[in-house]
């Protein structure tokens, strides 16, 4: 058939060309902590606990999306939006 023979129902007929694929996984936080132990605060003597801990947001994620955020709706008044931000944070509690 050529183009000017097609009918409207031809032209305007269901397609999955624009779909994609939006499936992700991410790991949103992450805490790690390390509380040391009553053995080794003993040797200090004035420390009652220490913990060590590190945090981490947003700093995984598994998709087929590599140009946008895949929690984003992709809007013409959102497109250009920054992707949600990685961040990593740690600290030390001494208690005495």
């Amino acid at each position: 058939m050529i183009p000017w023979e097609l009918g409207r129902d031809d032209v305007f007929s269901n397609s999955d060309f624009w779909l994609r694929n939006a499936s992700y996984l991410r790991l949103k936080n992450l805490q790690i902590s390390y509380s040391f132990p009553r053995k080794v605060l003993d040797r200090i003597g004035v420390v009652n606990r220490i913990t060590i801990f590190v945090n981490g947001q947003n700093f995984l994620t598994f998709s087929d999306m590599k140009d946008f955020d895949p929690e984003t709706t992709l809007k013409t008044n959102n497109f250009f939006e920054y992707p949600s931000v990685k961040t990593f944070s740690g600290g030390i509690n001494v208690e005495f």
